[in-house]
């Protein structure tokens, strides 16, 4: 009997496991079918995306037509999920364009991109980017490979501005001149996009092609002036004939005219209707060893000799100042209005002339030289008396060509401060792609990872960042650089040198940073403010921090903290009004950015 019960359990323990073997093979079967459909839902559209490409070259071949497509090389997107290969046109030489008359624009994306942009294959939001481009026939190519070919450009809106694509169409697909166009970037949504809005499935990109007639003129001589515009390195990104707040100045050759516009730079329209910024020829501006341009945003020493036969020493601004940069491309002393109000002061390297007020004690001369004063000397115990600073030309004038005075202002009395290492923290509910924009309109000092016109990442719950451009991880992302104007807060808090740490703790968890956060921004702050006795600190509201560096993210968040302080040292306690602080909750997918002014 005990030996049958034996043999009877062997084989029950054998049918046991082989139960057991068979429902982990269903299961694992299970698991994997699982997966396999997880994986196939998540890289459906770029499956799509690839069939595009194969499906284009195969109907051109059909059609027995050419899809002008000389190399099998390509140029590479990343994407969470895989590289997509776009093809690249490697005709090289140049190509002339017969430009038409005025830009002819087209009212459909589908006249332009062809059949494949249909309602069918597009979803929602990708339908309402192409419908928000503006495509631009402005050209038809004259010669060579492209022969009668139309040249388009397409204009469209990103985050704080404009971005272009010069392009030939070519059946159903559009050559992209990357030398004139902005750079491509991938769609966080899996979809490759040119920014915001292009789908390039049907662009084919050529890095090599020139345009044999397309470049303006290096510079233009000003009727009646000695003084030249020279052409800038920088776009308008906007068509001159759509623009509404030109105001045409003179014509440098037959129907082809200089404009200004409201931030006071100078335009001039390109053979396709967008247009390029000039600037003064200044020749008392002393050269860059680096060569780069001239702007009145950095101080430039001026090659002057004042009446009294001494030679200036002092660097001189020229742009409309602000806290954190510069707004206008030149500073017009718009308040001059008379010539009686100024005297010359000086004499130029060429032989011209700089002026000054001809009375201090004018009323609008006192206003505005007191007004630099005081903003100078706010919170500087040594600041200079008002004798000395008038005597040391803290401002003077020029007159342009067309006979309107542009300030000068002495960088000593200049409110010496500069937008410091701002850094963004990403914390995404689950991993996920993110595009991040930020623009401080007075441009970058230094960014970390490389800024191509937006970060493309994917961020982590935990705040790490993985960088596809680089293929490294971040703990944020950091930049340096100069914005727009904004208008200090008085309120705030006078805090001794011995406390600002401690007090910093305190209101950084306030104003909603987490402990990691705040430790960072106190390590990168706090040995700047050990040289004063005090130091006056306030917070600028969210609102203004929008306006200095606007910050764009996508997908949107559910909550944004952007903490940006400014400082002051102080030789003496003074009292100030204590500023309000409201602690923000932080909930969903939260994105959090520090960062501060620092007065010199």
């Amino acid at each position: 009997m005990k030996k049958l019960f034996n043999q009877k359990g062997f084989t029950l323990s054998i049918f046991s496991a082989i139960i057991g073997v068979l429902i982990m093979v269903l299961i694992g079967s299970n698991i994997y079918t699982g997966y396999l459909l997880y994986k196939n839902k998540k890289t459906e559209k770029l499956a799509e995306i690839n069939n595009v490409a194969s499906n284009t070259a195969q109907q051109a071949e059909n059609n027995n037509t050419n899809p002008n497509v000389d190399s099998a090389d390509s140029s590479v997107v990343n994407t969470a999920e895989q590289k997509i290969e776009l093809t690249k046109d490697d005709t090289t030489g140049e190509v002339n364009v017969d430009w038409v008359t005025e830009p002819i624009k087209i009212s459909s994306y589908k006249d332009v991109l062809g059949e494949y942009y249909n309602d069918h294959n597009l979803t929602e939001q990708q339908l309402k980017h192409l419908n928000e481009v503006n495509y631009y026939k402005v050209g038809r190519v004259n010669g060579g490979k492209y022969d009668g070919k139309n040249f388009f450009v397409m204009n469209y809106s990103v985050p704080f501005g404009y971005n272009i694509i010069r392009g030939i169409k070519d059946g159903g697909n559009i050559i992209v001149l990357k030398k004139y166009s902005d750079d491509i970037y991938n769609d966080p949504e899996g979809m490759t996009a040119i920014d915001w809005g292009l789908y390039i499935q049907k662009f084919i990109i050529n890095d090599n092609l020139t345009i044999a007639n397309f470049d303006l003129p290096e510079s233009i001589k000003i009727p009646n002036s000695n003084i030249l515009l020279i052409k800038s390195s920088e776009e308008t990104k906007i068509f001159v004939t759509d623009s509404s707040n030109l105001k045409k100045l003179f014509q440098y050759e037959d129907g082809k005219y200089v404009y200004k516009d409201e931030t006071n730079c100078y335009i001039v329209r390109a053979k396709d209707g967008t247009g390029r910024q000039y600037h003064f020829d200044i020749s008392f501006l002393e050269k860059k060893e680096d060569g780069s341009e001239l702007k009145g945003g950095s101080p430039n020493l001026n090659n002057i000799t004042w009446n009294n036969g001494g030679k200036n020493k002092n660097d001189y601004f020229f742009q409309t100042p602000g806290q954190c940069g510069y707004a206008d491309c030149y500073s017009y002393a718009l308040y001059i209005k008379d010539e009686l109000q100024i005297k010359v002061a000086g004499k130029t390297s060429n032989g011209g002339v700089v002026y000054e007020f001809a009375n201090v004690n004018d009323k609008k001369a006192s206003e505005i030289l007191k007004g630099i004063y005081n903003e100078y000397g706010q919170y500087r115990a040594d600041k200079e008396t008002y004798e000395k600073f008038l005597n040391n030309h803290p401002l003077f004038f020029w007159q342009d060509p067309f006979g309107d005075y542009i300030a000068f202002t002495n960088s000593a009395y200049q409110s010496g401060v500069e937008c410091g290492k701002p850094v963004i923290y990403l914390y995404p509910e689950k991993e996920s792609d993110i595009f991040v924009w930020v623009n401080p309109t007075g441009g970058f000092k230094i960014t970390e990872p490389v800024y191509n016109n937006g970060w493309q990442v994917k961020a982590k719950p935990n705040g790490e960042i993985y960088n596809y451009d680089d293929n490294k991880m971040y703990p944020y992302l950091f930049w340096e650089g100069y914005g727009l104007n904004y208008e200090r807060p008085q309120e705030g808090f006078v805090v001794s040198k011995d406390e600002v740490e401690e007090f910093l703790n305190e209101k950084l968890i306030k104003l909603g940073l987490i402990k990691k956060e705040a430790d960072e921004f106190i390590e990168f702050w706090l040995p700047r403010m050990q040289e004063k006795n005090y130091y006056f600190i306030t917070f600028v509201p969210q609102a203004e921090f929008d306006k200095l560096a606007p910050l764009a993210v996508s997908p949107k968040p559910d909550t944004v903290i952007r903490v940006f302080m400014d400082y002051e040292g102080l030789d003496e306690h003074r009292e100030v009004e204590a500023q309000k602080i409201i602690t923000p909750k932080r909930k969903g997918f939260v994105v959090t950015e520090w960062g501060g002014a620092m007065h010199k």
